[in-house]
């Protein structure tokens, strides 16, 4: 008898939950050292796609990155983001969805995030010398 996704997903949550922890370990080590997006992709590569998440146990893992920035939650998906913020300068955010109905992730992504400096930059109180 074959089983479904469902059944699959509802069989292993605590394989992703495995998998999830020790992306997050390799990430947090390669998100402080790292100068370019480049190993933080790699390390998305190795570990992503999961499959059989339990999101509420996926956020539960995310939340011990030093690096957890949110867990946004929305009708059919969860989605999970860490960021490095540098203060006025760049840094980098790593994000990925899990589905709440099948615990399959979507979407993981990680890029250079400018937000810190733009936030400074758009602020008409800020003053340095490069932002004007």
């Amino acid at each position: 008898m074959k089983k479904t996704d469902t059944e699959k997903a509802e069989r292993n949550p605590s394989e992703c939950a495995g998998r999830l922890s020790e992306f997050i370990a390799e990430i947090d080590q390669k998100i402080e050292t790292s100068a370019s997006v480049e190993p933080l992709r790699e390390t998305i590569k190795k570990y992503f796609p999961l499959s059989g998440c339990n999101p509420d146990e996926a956020v539960s893992v995310a939340r011990q990155s030093r690096y957890f920035d949110r867990a946004d939650q929305f009708e059919k998906d969860v989605v999970i983001v860490l960021r490095k913020k540098t203060p006025g300068a760049w840094g980098f955010a790593v994000s990925f969805a899990l589905s709440k109905e099948t615990g399959e992730s979507k979407m993981p992504n990680a890029m250079v995030d400018k937000t810190t400096s733009e936030r400074k930059r758009n602020d008409p109180g800020h003053r340095c010398f490069p932002c004007q």
